[in-house]
C-alpha cells in the first residue's frame, strides 16, 4: 500500500507542473496543439495516480464473489462425494427434489447408473413399462409420507439399487438412526392431522422433549415408521399418540427398552380404546450426510 503522504507529494508536484505547462500554453501562438498536449500530458498522469489510490479500495466491491447458497453448496458437496463412487454404482434418486437435474449434474461428473421416480417415463415407447414406473412412483409416495425407512430400504432392493439417496426437502425426517415401526387402532373420529410422537418416559408433551414425530395420515388403524439417532440404554422410551395437531393425548404405548446390540422392545400394550403397539425394525448409517443429503446403502 502506497502511503499518503507520497500520493500528496506526487499530486501537488504533477498539480504544478501542469499549472505551469498550462501558463505556458497560453501565451504560445501554437495555443490549441499546445493546449491538447497539455491535457493529453494531464490524462497520462492522473490515471495512475487514480488507480493507486482508488483501486485497493474498490476491490472488495467490484471483484469479490459471493458466498453460494447453502442448498447450493449442499449440492456441491453431493456431486464431490458422487465422484468417488465405483462405476458400477446404481443410486436410487427417487427421494431427491429436482432429481433429473441433479442426475444430469452428476452423469457429467461420474458415470454412475440412476434410478428414479419419474423412470423418464417419456422416453418410453412401451406402455407396460410405463405403468409399471407409474406404479412405482405411487409406491414411493406413499413410502415418503408414512416415512417408512425399512420400505424405503426394501423397495430400493427391489429395484436394485446399490446407494439411496434422499434429499431432505422431500423427506424432512430422519432416514439415519434407530427406525420403529409404530401401529395404532381403534382412533375414533381420525383426522389427517392426529400424529404420534416418542419421548423419554417422564419427560413433559414438548418439543423440546420429543425426539421423532410422524403425523398418521387421518387413518382409524395403520403404521409410520419414526426414526431417530439411537437411544441410551440407560433411559426407557415410550410412544404417545394425540389428536387433531393438539396436545390432546389419546393413547400411549408400553414402555420401550433398549438392548445392548442397540435392539429396542416394547411389551404388548393392554388397554381400551385408542392402542399404539411398537416393533424395532434396525439401525440404519449414513455413508455420506450433510446439511441436505444423506446417502446410504439399502
Amino acid at each position: 500500500m502506497v502511503p499518503v503522504w507520497a500520493v500528496i507529494a506526487v499530486v501537488v508536484l504533477t498539480g504544478s507542473a501542469i499549472a505551469w505547462s498550462f501558463v505556458r500554453s497560453v501565451r504560445s501562438p501554437q495555443r490549441p496543439a499546445v493546449a491538447s498536449a497539455v491535457v493529453v500530458a494531464v490524462l497520462l498522469t492522473l490515471l495512475p495516480i487514480i488507480g493507486i489510490v482508488v483501486a485497493p479500495r474498490t476491490a472488495g466491491l467490484c471483484c469479490a464473489t459471493p458466498p453460494r447458497p447453502a442448498a447450493e453448496r449442499a449440492t456441491d458437496e453431493l456431486i464431490d462425494w458422487a465422484r468417488t463412487l465405483p462405476t458400477d454404482t446404481i443410486v436410487d434418486t427417487s427421494n431427491l427434489q429436482e432429481s433429473a437435474a441433479l442426475r444430469l449434474r452428476i452423469e457429467s461428473e461420474h458415470p454412475v447408473t440412476f434410478i428414479a421416480k419419474d423412470g423418464n417415463v417419456l422416453l418410453y415407447s412401451d406402455p407396460t413399462r410405463a405403468v409399471l414406473w407409474a406404479i412405482r412412483a405411487e409406491r414411493q409416495r406413499k413410502i415418503v409420507e408414512t416415512g417408512d425407512v425399512e420400505a424405503l430400504r426394501n423397495a430400493a432392493k427391489d429395484w436394485g439399487a446399490s446407494v439411496v439417496l434422499v434429499d431432505r426437502i422431500v423427506w424432512p425426517g430422519s432416514v439415519t438412526g434407530t427406525t420403529l415401526t409404530v401401529t395404532w387402532s381403534g382412533i375414533q373420529g381420525p383426522t389427517a392431522k392426529d400424529w404420534v410422537g416418542l419421548w423419554a418416559i417422564g419427560d413433559p408433551d414438548d418439543d423440546v422433549t420429543r425426539i421423532a414425530v410422524r403425523y398418521t395420515g387421518g387413518i382409524k388403524d395403520g403404521q409410520v415408521g419414526l426414526t431417530f439417532p439411537t437411544p441410551s440404554s440407560t433411559k426407557t422410551f415410550e410412544v404417545r399418540l394425540f389428536a387433531n395437531d393438539s396436545w390432546t393425548r389419546i393413547a400411549t404405548s408400553a414402555p420401550i427398552t433398549v438392548g445392548g446390540n442397540g435392539a429396542l422392545s416394547a411389551q404388548p400394550q393392554r388397554q381400551t380404546g385408542p392402542a399404539i403397539s411398537v416393533s424395532w425394525v434396525g439401525t440404519t448409517a449414513p455413508i455420506f450426510e450433510n446439511s441436505r443429503f444423506t446417502a446410504f446403502k439399502p
